[in-house]
C-alpha cells in the first residue's frame, strides 16, 4: 500500500499530476504518524519489560507489533483514497475545460 501511495504521489494518477500540497500533507501526516508509533513503540517496551514471562513478553511485543503495523497501513490506506479522489475530480473537471 505504501508503495501505491509513492508512487501516486511521484508519478500521478491517469496523467492527473498531485499537487505539491497534496505531497505535504502526505508528509505532515506521516511525521504525525511516526510521532504515533514512537509513542506506541515506548509503550511496547514497557509492557514487554513489566511482563513476568518470556511468553508474556513475546505476546505483548507480538501484539503491539501487529496494532503499529495495521496502524500504518490504515492511515497509508486512508490518504491512498483520499488523493485518488482528489486526482479522479481534478480529471473530470480537466475533462469538462477541454
Amino acid at each position: 500500500m505504501r508503495d501505491a501511495l509513492s508512487n501516486l504521489l511521484t508519478y500521478g494518477s491517469n496523467g492527473n499530476q498531485v499537487t505539491a500540497k497534496d505531497r505535504a500533507a502526505a508528509k505532515a501526516s506521516y511525521a504525525a504518524l511516526q510521532q504515533e508509533i514512537m509513542a506506541d513503540y515506548a509503550d511496547m517496551k514497557a509492557a514487554v519489560a513489566a511482563a513476568d514471562t518470556l511468553e508474556a513478553k513475546q505476546a505483548a511485543a507480538t501484539n503491539a507489533s501487529n496494532a503499529m503495523s495495521q496502524k500504518v497501513y490504515n492511515t497509508t490506506l486512508k490518504m491512498y483514497n483520499k488523493l485518488q479522489a482528489k486526482t479522479a475530480a481534478r480529471a473530470w473537471v480537466s475533462s469538462l475545460l477541454h
